[in-house]
């Protein structure tokens, strides 16, 4: 499937934070 810019940097910012919670526990 393709994901337009838009959404694909919406998921990036999400998964970002996931790591960065991820990092602090």
């Amino acid at each position: 499937d393709y994901l337009s810019p838009l959404k694909q940097q919406r998921i990036r910012q999400k998964v970002e934070k996931l790591d960065r919670l991820k990092a602090r526990a």
